[in-house]
């Protein structure tokens, strides 16, 4: 599909994206560039790349897997040597990609965002079929070509992943809500346990709050990014609490029930 890809950050998205990528034959050479020297010794001793980042390669597809806030700074240090390039980035939340990546590379980048990962970073956990049947968004900026939003579509499509399109902002009002939202609340949840109470959690509050143990400087910096969203998201969720709590302080059971009662039907649906 591609001759010469490149992949920026090989943690656990990068990784997994190698695995898939050199599994199913999607380019015929794959590079890639990490901070980590070891990471990049460890992935071409493996097989998993066939070298590390240099001057001179074409490369005509390149996907951003490194940290939102370090995107523009390593875009610029790199775009003489991709100039030719399809670029990418999987990056959580689209709006800021957007701006950093839309006057650096015109009509050559198309945001994605893969709805697939783990609580345990780098590397190190990367893995075959992390994107299998996962949802992938697509987010083409007002000046993307039309090749280059079916190349990426079709790249995400071979991977085994199920593509969605729609634009930056919708993606970020909507993944504020779906999953910023539950990792905020998560965190918040695990810091109100008291000390002295932790031998007493049950599956359900461990059910909960399983993803804040997620990566910190990646959630800060999608909280941070996606700070407009986020902050209406927390105030739609403090609603909702109001009410429960009211509801509580009213004694009143049949308003409760049937609060919980239609949140549990839709739960259901989900």
């Amino acid at each position: 599909m591609f001759y010469n890809t490149l992949i920026v950050g090989l943690g656990l998205i990068g990784g997994s994206l190698a695995f898939d990528i050199k599994s199913k034959k999607l380019s015929k050479h794959l590079y890639a560039l990490d901070k980590d020297q070891e990471t990049l010794k460890t992935a071409v001793e493996n097989g998993l790349i066939d070298g590390i980042f240099k001057e001179g390669v074409k490369y005509d597809f390149v996907i951003f897997c490194n940290p939102i806030s370090t995107l523009e700074n390593v875009a610029k240090d790199i775009k003489e040597h991709i100039k030719d390039a399809v670029i990418t980035d999987v990056a959580s939340v689209k709006e800021y990609p957007e701006s950093v990546f839309k006057p650096i590379f015109k009509e050559r980048y198309v945001g994605s965002h893969p709805i697939a990962g783990s609580h345990k970073n780098g590397f190190e956990n990367a893995s075959k079929d992390l994107f299998s049947n996962r949802l992938t968004i697509v987010c083409p900026t007002d000046i993307s070509k039309e090749e280059h939003i079916e190349k990426v579509k079709t790249f995400w499509e071979h991977i085994g992943a199920k593509v969605e399109v729609m634009s930056a902002k919708t993606h970020d009002e909507i993944f504020a809500v779906t999953s910023h939202l539950p990792h905020l609340i998560a965190y918040a949840l695990t810091k109100t346990l008291p000390e002295e109470y932790k031998n007493y959690v049950g599956q359900g509050f461990l059910d909960t709050t399983r993803i804040g143990a997620s990566q910190s400087d990646l959630w800060a910096d999608i909280f941070l990014y996606n700070q407009e969203n986020v902050l209406k998201s927390i105030e739609l969720f403090k609603k909702q609490l109001d009410i429960l709590e009211q509801a509580i302080k009213d004694k009143n059971k049949e308003n409760l029930k049937g609060i919980l009662d239609k949140v549990s039907k839709k739960r259901k649906s989900l």
